[in-house]
């Protein structure tokens, strides 16, 4: 069940980042490094989250779907999804995304493939 929890956080993830002005690189966020309690403050607010990095995005995603732990938890293993999917080994999803001449069609991509793939 989880599985199919990872994926649907992927999917909305990616759908998170497509509009134009969303998707941005280093920085992890503008707001930053975010609690499960910010996440759903700002998600109710729908204000401040503006532009966001592929892992935000996910994080962003999870704790729209699920109260919690169980929100984090979700999100750690999409994120795991996405990495195992584009083989970073010990680099960061951050790191994949902040590297010069990515675009935001990669990004998106890779998040609806690591979905549907792994």
């Amino acid at each position: 069940m989880s599985r199919d929890l990872s994926t649907t956080v992927l999917l909305n993830a990616a759908n998170l980042l497509e509009p134009d002005g969303v998707w941005i690189q280093r920085t992890w966020g503008k707001i930053g490094y975010v609690s499960v309690k910010r996440l759903r403050k700002a998600i109710r607010r729908r204000d401040e989250l503006t532009a966001m990095c592929p892992e935000t995005a996910i994080r962003v995603a999870a704790v729209g779907l699920l109260n919690g732990s169980a929100g984090k938890r979700v999100g750690n293993e999409a994120v795991k999804r996405v990495r195992e999917h584009l083989r970073l080994g010990k680099r960061s999803l951050p790191g994949w995304n902040d590297e010069s001449g990515r675009t935001k069609d990669e990004v998106v991509a890779a998040l609806r493939e690591a979905a549907t793939t792994t």
